[in-house]
């Protein structure tokens, strides 16, 4: 079947073929900032290489991009503005030309002066911007978006710090915690990827059930794999790096606790009454983490 395109209107050309450009640029803008908030943690912690990041950004984006895409570029073409009540079709092309440069603009400032923005916000802003000005509409839920993305954040992160970052032996809780966390990321992006994928994948005729079930198992799957295999070699790896930042217990420089005249020792055993662990490799990592961190703390407070 062969559908039949409206013609196109030489005087509205050029605003295509623009638009075409701003948006390769707004791609870079897109690479540069919202690859680097994603990544940024993971690079940061050594987790992964920059070229390591690069690789999977460039993957994961472009399958994001195919999988769910298609529903966030409808929300964006006509979700949020009514492109009908537009009587003018040129001046529909020009407000979402000018919400391109607009979002494009932002985006390159914001990434030269290291801030980390997001780009749908950007584009969502600069659309509800225009149509404001030409329509005079409300868009007022399209406002909630970030708030909301902001307390699920807070929230998130104030359980973490509560029942991992401040517990006494925070590396195996947060090992503990780990496939948890692993599980349910995964059946969120997996029942994300199912409900809004585009018809050309047929992903539209799982059942909602089908769906929950797919969703559920896939995050069991996960959780348990890296249970069984992320979790040993993680912590063999945590702990291989603390034994080489320590060195061998022989090559220990222990001289300078000659300089506190004792007291340095007094110092330490009141900080170590506030560990309370029964696991006995934990212990003795916090003293000798208690030990160095307390003898520059007191050497600065007792010159």
């Amino acid at each position: 079947m062969v559908i039949a395109l409206e013609p196109c209107s030489v005087e509205l050309l050029w605003i295509l073929i623009f638009g075409f450009l701003v948006a390769f640029v707004l791609a870079f803008g897109i690479g540069a900032n919202d690859v680097a908030n994603s990544f940024g943690t993971s690079v940061g912690s050594k987790v992964l290489t920059l070229k390591q990041a690069c690789i999977l950004a460039t993957i994961f984006e472009i399958l994001g991009s195919i999988l769910i895409g298609a529903k966030v570029s409808d929300t964006i073409r006509k979700g949020i503005i009514d492109p009908t009540s537009f009587e003018n079709p040129k001046e529909l092309m020009l407000g979402q030309l000018s919400s391109l440069i607009g979002c494009c603009i932002w985006l390159l400032v914001a990434t030269f002066f290291n801030l980390p923005v997001s780009g749908t916000h950007s584009i969502v802003g600069g659309t509800i911007g225009f149509a404001l000005i030409s329509q005079g509409s409300r868009r007022a839920s399209w406002f909630v978006s970030p708030v909301l993305a902001g307390v699920i954040s807070i929230v998130v992160f104030i359980l973490i710090r509560k029942f991992i970052l401040e517990q006494s032996n925070q590396m195996n809780v947060a090992l503990r915690w780990l496939p948890v966390f692993y599980g349910v990321t995964i059946m969120i992006n997996v029942f994300s990827i199912i409900h809004s994928a585009p018809p050309i994948l047929y992903f539209d005729r799982i059942r909602l059930w089908g769906n929950f079930i797919i969703t559920i198992s896939t995050g069991l799957i996960i959780g348990l794999t890296v249970l069984i295999v992320v979790k040993p070699r993680l912590k063999k790896s945590i702990e291989a790096t603390l034994r080489k930042k320590r060195g061998p217990e022989s090559t220990e420089e222990k001289p300078q606790l000659t300089k506190t005249d004792g007291r340095f020792e007094t110092y330490t055993v009141s900080r170590l009454e506030n560990v309370n662990t029964s696991d006995k490799e934990t212990q003795i990592d916090h003293i000798s983490m208690l030990k160095e961190y307390d003898l520059i703390r007191y050497q600065q407070q007792h010159p």
